[in-house]
């Protein structure tokens, strides 16, 4: 199996001007996104925005001889980074951004606020894994176990507490995100709020799901120790902490 190198470039905004790994990094982790996406969705169907200068991404790489080459990571986006930024937090506008989905919106900004008072909240967007790794079953188990570790690491030590996603019905996530903890959203008279369609994703049906604390999911506590070397390991392109504050 080749060498694995997970990278997490912080707020590509900052940094492509001065970074060279960031300029050519970037734009291959916009391909692994097309990649991924465009054999499962209608043309059009955008897996790339402007969320992908402000977030922060967690991307795990094959080390080639031709360089660091993304094969499956995701976006983080915070409600703290929203506001900085000055963006409506993207769950509202890349999924919740329908007719029909009202009652999913008021329910979700009803638990994002409630959460933002007892700290940050974070949206896991746009996972992505290459259609190449699915041809090879160890590569692709690693990146199934990856995908649930670097969550928890990322949201751990970035101290972002609470946690909230899209997940699809069709490929079955919601399913997959009950095992590590998650749980569904609900209304003001607590019941569980039934899938959306959302039309950004040629109405593909979604389930929000939300977790309060990643440190009580065991299963994934019990896969860290087999990944921790990798993430502690991982190259973090940042901007300097001086440099930032005055940005």
């Amino acid at each position: 199996m080749s060498k694995l190198k997970i990278i997490v470039i912080e707020k590509a905004y900052n940094l492509i001007q001065t970074s060279e790994e960031v300029r050519e990094l970037l734009p291959k982790i916009f391909k692994l996104k097309l990649d991924g996406y465009r054999p499962h969705y209608q043309y059009g169907v955008m897996p790339i925005d402007d969320t992908d200068f402000w977030g922060n991404h967690v991307v795990v790489c094959r080390e080639t001889t031709q360089g660091l080459i993304p094969i499956m990571g995701f976006k983080s986006l915070t409600v703290q980074d929203s506001i900085r930024f000055k963006k409506e937090f993207p769950l509202y506008t890349h999924s919740l951004n329908t007719t029909g989905c009202e009652e999913h919106k008021k329910s979700t900004k009803a638990w994002v606020d409630r959460m933002s008072q007892t700290g940050n909240v974070g949206y896991n967007h746009s996972w992505t894994m290459c259609p190449s790794v699915h041809l090879d079953k160890d590569i692709k188990k690693t990146c199934y176990d990856l995908s649930r570790v670097l969550m928890y690491c990322y949201y751990r030590d970035y101290n972002i507490p609470h946690m909230i996603l899209a997940c699809s019905k069709r490929f079955k996530v919601d399913q997959q995100m009950l095992d590590i903890g998650f749980e569904y959203l609900k209304d003001e008279q607590h019941n569980t709020m039934p899938v959306f369609k959302a039309a950004g994703f040629s109405q593909e049906e979604f389930y929000i799901m939300h977790i309060n604390d990643l440190n009580h999911a065991d299963s994934v506590k019990f896969l860290y120790n087999r990944y921790k070397d990798l993430w502690e390991s991982r190259l973090t392109l940042k901007q300097e902490e001086e440099l930032a504050k005055v940005a």
